[in-house]
């Protein structure tokens, strides 16, 4: 989050996407309205045909199999919020 005034824009469904490529960072935003259409933004901008076309491409996902199997990646995501270390799928998770 950032605390800097921004001009609102003209189309408040249009998402912010952007991919830092030399930081290997996505980066989507989006105007808050209410906390569904914050969320639905969000979403929409994250899956964004540029998404996988620049940053998750095939080639990526399958370097990424092995994340089914071990969930340290999924314990050390930023997004997920707190995580226990009984989870073992995301079933599970979200039953938490």
């Amino acid at each position: 989050m950032t605390n800097y005034p921004v001009e609102p824009k003209s189309d408040r469904g249009e998402a912010g996407w952007g991919y830092l490529e030399d930081e290997n960072t996505l980066v989507v935003s989006a105007e808050y309205d209410s906390a569904m259409s914050h969320v639905v933004m969000i979403a929409r901008a994250l899956l964004d045909p540029k998404t996988f076309d620049q940053v998750l491409t095939e080639d990526r996902l399958a370097e990424l199999d092995g994340l089914i199997e071990d969930g340290t990646y999924v314990r050390g995501s930023r997004n997920l919020g707190w995580l226990a270390d009984s989870v073992d799928s995301a079933g599970e998770y979200v039953d938490v």
